[in-house]
């Protein structure tokens, strides 16, 4: 499951709340993804403990062997064991930091670039077009990264657009046909790719000076790169050995 971003509410019921620690585990039980991993191993081990339990109680003093393991190994292992889960927790809170800071920098890019836009372009409507495209960008990436059986591009798209395309104002998001222009992008040119393609060529049509164009162009590239370090967390697992 995502972990929501706190915000001052959420931490002033961290810390004034005696109860946290309850309301953490059974949120924990009852939304982990990690318990549901584990469900056929921890299934296997009960049934391994319960068979032994019931040898130990029933059969033994029938007459049958008592059967025991020699503590030495696990003793040995138990080292080893305790460094590997380490290393995995370690690995893992990395991966998280590291995706989150990841996140924070388009968030920062995407503000930027917007105010960049509203500020230098040389009409409104140009600005607003730019800047329509910019959070466009942040949901590209996130259908890119997750299943898309649960995370529908089309339809998360729309679902950002805000007013329907007749509406009037200015917080109207992409139109039906610039989204289907995404879903239509090119065969090989990921969504976010796309994406960052359209507003560098809606960055060209603003007709501001070269120093601050260029200023934007440093911004949509930081995007390609937060795009790449994306898809490297995403594409690489932690270590079999760890795990």
């Amino acid at each position: 499951k995502v972990q929501r971003a706190f915000d001052f509410k959420a931490w002033e019921s961290q810390r004034k709340s005696p109860d946290r620690f309850w309301s953490i585990l059974a949120n924990t039980l009852g939304n982990s993804t990690m318990l549901e991993r584990l469900q056929g191993p921890l299934l296997f081990l009960n049934i391994v403990a319960a068979g032994t339990l019931f040898y130990n109680e029933f059969l033994v003093p029938a007459g049958y062997p008592a059967l025991v393991l020699p503590l030495l190994p696990f003793t040995l292992s138990s080292f080893a064991l305790g460094l590997l889960v380490t290393f995995r927790v370690n690995t893992s809170n990395n991966r998280y930091v590291t995706a989150r800071d990841k996140w924070g920098s388009i968030l920062n890019i995407s503000r930027d670039l917007s105010q960049q836009a509203c500020l230098w372009a040389q009409s409104k409507e140009d600005a607003l077009d730019f800047a329509r495209w910019v959070p466009a960008f942040a949901l590209a990436l996130m259908c890119h990264l997750r299943d898309p059986r649960s995370h529908d591009l089309r339809m998360e798209l729309q679902a950002a657009a805000g007013p329907s395309e007749d509406a009037r104002g200015d917080a109207r998001g992409l139109s039906e046909s610039e989204i289907q222009e995404i879903i239509d992008r090119p065969t090989g040119m990921n969504a976010p790719h796309f994406v960052l393609h359209r507003m560098r060529a809606k960055m060209n049509a603003l007709q501001i000076p070269p120093n601050k164009r260029l200023l934007m162009e440093y911004n949509i590239t930081r995007l390609v790169d937060d795009l790449g370090a994306c898809e490297n967390i995403f594409a690489t697992p932690i270590p079999l050995g760890y795990t």
